[in-house]
């Protein structure tokens, strides 16, 4: 445990606990995924006195033109691009008027009946700073949901393959387990968390690259005291395959909570063991990025 706990400033919320739930989609680009997650959000029919509000990164748009035509009691706000996931999350926090926010990126729709029982299993303890739902990938099989991170095994499998789930969670599922288990650290997706517990923790904005600032702000929860509980009994969708070039910033974001929570040798020592890996990365990367420069309309 490091000396001194990292410090992120508590959000500023400009409105007082007046709702049960605000959702708060935050996406670095809008696309057909977010009217996707919004009319499911709609057709869920939330049992709670929520709102929604969207926090996107980029131009106006289809997408965003769809959305204020479709959904016109969304809350929506704009960033500039490239704008970090943490830094959205905290636009939308601050606007936030419920006692639980349910932040959500675009990767994962829950079902009506998830979110409120996530809803009330965060009302009944007062220490439960977040919880997370199981996730079911387009398949049907499960996804991990949640890390023991970061050990040096992760490190490992981050630094010599391709990205993926923790594998203890599998075995727990393959032992039936549904009954609700603390874990260190949630996923992105789709997670709730008390307002109490930003307030006192802080916001997400940690300038992780995309993903990490979840990790962090579960990390920095419990060493506030907070539990994050994993709710097995109740699961969300993902809407589609892990990008396979998401593992840049996933390496990214260990070496930032190495460093923010370990100290500097650790985290150089995981910048030198994923460098073959981030040069991989970076050199596909730039070849796709060729190949669509060449096979675009502009250019034929």
């Amino acid at each position: 445990m490091p000396a001194l706990l990292p410090r992120v400033q508590p959000p500023v919320f400009s409105r007082p606990p007046s709702l049960a739930l605000s959702v708060v989609v935050a996406l670095a680009e809008p696309g057909p995924a977010l009217l996707t997650l919004l009319r499911a959000l709609r057709d869920a029919r939330l049992p709670l006195a929520c709102e929604v509000i969207v926090v996107v990164a980029g131009t106006e748009g289809a997408a965003l033109a769809g959305v204020r035509a479709e959904f016109p009691l969304v809350l929506l706000y704009r960033a500039p691009p490239g704008t970090e996931r943490g830094k959205l999350y905290d636009v939308g926090v601050r606007a936030a008027g419920g006692g639980h926010l349910l932040l959500l990126d675009g990767s994962a729709i829950p079902t009506a009946a998830a979110i409120a029982e996530l809803h009330r299993f965060a009302e009944s303890g007062q220490f439960i700073g977040a919880v997370v739902p199981r996730y079911l990938a387009p398949d049907g099989s499960d996804q991990a949901s949640s890390r023991a991170f970061p050990t040096p095994r992760a490190v490992l499998r981050a630094a010599l393959g391709p990205v993926e789930a923790t594998p203890e969670l599998q075995r727990a599922f393959s032992r039936m387990v549904t009954t609700p288990r603390e874990v260190e650290a949630a996923e992105g997706g789709c997670l709730l968390v008390r307002r109490a517990a930003l307030q006192d923790v802080g916001g997400l904005d940690a300038g992780y690259p995309d993903g990490g600032e979840v990790w962090d702000w579960c990390q920095r929860a419990r060493l506030k005291g907070w539990a994050v509980f994993l709710h097995p009994g109740v699961h969300a969708s993902l809407v589609g395959p892990r990008d396979p070039e998401a593992g840049l910033e996933v390496r990214g974001s260990i070496r930032r909570f190495l460093y923010r929570f370990r100290g500097l040798a650790p985290a150089a020592a995981a910048f030198l063991l994923m460098l073959p890996a981030d040069l991989r990365d970076r050199r596909r990367r730039r070849c796709r990025a060729r190949l669509a420069r060449i096979s675009s309309p502009a250019r034929a």
